[in-house]
């Protein structure tokens, strides 16, 4: 059975005469969206007969002759593509006509190019009233807000709430003496502050703050966020005022949302519709990054901790003698073992594996006994090498994922692809 897509169809009922600011209502009506870069297609018909509510004749007919014929302007655009804010907008426009909205179920989407947000700034998809703290916040009080928080990077502003400096997971690990990444933090803060709790009172945020600090303006185009995060090596920048007051923050993952607009379908590991589809599009074997570690079902899960804390992604692959991707074991899977005693592994990690003198040598042992097909995930996405960008990009939006697997048309690993990867393909287009 062939699968349609849910699109949203507007269409407006007018006529030539109609009017939107002294111009014919057709002609704003197309630039209108034409400079949201909405994704839509938007045709205009013209009529060759009709009434209006009037009971007046619009004909081509020699007797009846009328130079105000009716116009049928058709919109169809995604579902997710802003629908009620355009909407709004339209209904705003028309002061002469109908407007009428309805489902679209649409079985294919080709186009030559597909829409790139060119004219989106960073207003548009930024996080407004994001959390901050001052120079003299504790850390013990910067890690409470970021655990419980879902940004991960928190801005320092001063008394007048211009940024001075931002704190993120590297500056944790610097100079924050913080040994994990904030989200195992938060599964297992007790544990953690109980052992690090010395060195949390006695620093402050502006310890460890990094300054001075890359900013952005709201109204700068997302383009050039995505160039400092590029240059930079950055995943969120500060957005401010002319002032240098803090307005919001933006980060990879907003932008991920904002540019991945175009609606996929699929299920499991396998992609089995592509709505849109573009002849120009960069495929995942462009920007494959191959470096990454894979391993056997029976590596110990010490061997994999080491891989995994030795390498900036913090995940492997666990594959077949024959390279198909098995699994994927991060280190989540790994401290996923230690629920009971979860003090053990992070005895661990902070002792940067200098194994001598730690006293928990049940909990080595364990991780060395245990092997990769034990805490390997096995329910994992991935994608195929030629897998369209703006698909692979869909997936781990809708995923929440930071890296995505990569297999041959085979199944066989081939390596993964970051967020970092396809922001710099954004900046070639």
């Amino acid at each position: 059975m062939i699968k349609s897509s849910s699109y949203k169809i507007i269409t407006v009922y007018t006529h030539e005469e109609a009017r939107h600011h002294g111009r014919p209502l057709y002609e704003t009506l197309v630039e209108f969206l034409a400079a949201r870069e909405t994704g839509a297609r938007c045709i205009v018909t013209k009529g060759i007969s009709g009434c209006y509510e009037t009971g007046k004749i619009a004909s081509r007919n020699i007797l009846m002759l009328s130079t105000n014929m009716p116009l049928k302007i058709e919109i169809i655009l995604a579902s997710d593509q802003r629908v009620d804010d355009i909407l709004r907008e339209i209904i705003s426009m028309v002061t002469d006509g109908v407007v009428a909205f309805d489902d679209l179920n649409v079985i294919s989407h080709r186009s030559q190019s597909l829409p790139r947000p060119k004219k989106l700034r960073i207003r548009d998809v930024m996080t407004y009233n994001p959390e901050f703290v001052t120079p003299s916040t504790p850390l013990s009080e910067v890690l409470r807000i970021l655990i419980n928080s879902s940004f991960k990077g928190l801005p320092v502003v001063d008394s007048k709430e211009r940024v001075v400096g931002i704190i993120t997971h590297d500056d944790l690990l610097a100079r924050g003496n913080i040994p994990l990444r904030l989200d195992l933090i938060g599964e297992m803060k007790n544990s953690l502050l109980h052992h690090i709790e010395p060195d949390v009172m006695k620093k402050y945020a502006r310890d460890i703050m990094t300054a001075p600090v890359i900013t952005v303006a709201e109204d700068e185009y997302l383009s050039t966020v995505i160039s400092k995060m590029v240059d930079h090596n950055l995943k969120r920048i500060p957005v401010v005022d002319g002032n240098n007051v803090i307005k919001g923050i933006v980060s990879r993952f907003d932008i991920f949302k904002s540019i991945s607009s175009n609606p996929v379908t699929y299920t499991g590991q396998n992609l089995f519709q592509l709505p849109v589809v573009s002849a120009k599009v960069k495929i995942v074997r462009d920007i494959l990054r191959r470096d990454v570690d894979a391993v056997s079902p029976d590596t110990s899960v010490w061997e994999l901790a080491k891989l995994i804390y030795a390498t900036e992604i913090q995940r492997v692959a666990v594959v077949s003698e024959d390279k198909r991707l098995l699994g994927i074991v991060d280190d989540k899977d790994i401290f996923a073992e230690f629920t009971e005693t979860p003090e053990d592994i992070v005895e661990i990690v902070i002792s940067k594996f200098a194994f001598r003198g730690i006293r928990y040598r049940k909990t080595i042992k364990k991780l060395k006994l245990k092997k990769a097909e034990e805490v390997m995930k096995r329910d994992f996405i991935s994608a195929k090498e030629e897998t369209p960008i703006e698909v692979a990009m869909y997936i781990m939006e809708q995923h929440g994922q930071k890296h995505l697997p990569v297999v041959s048309s085979e199944g066989r690993f081939q390596g993964m692809i970051s967020r970092e990867d396809i922001l710099k393909i954004f900046l070639q287009v």
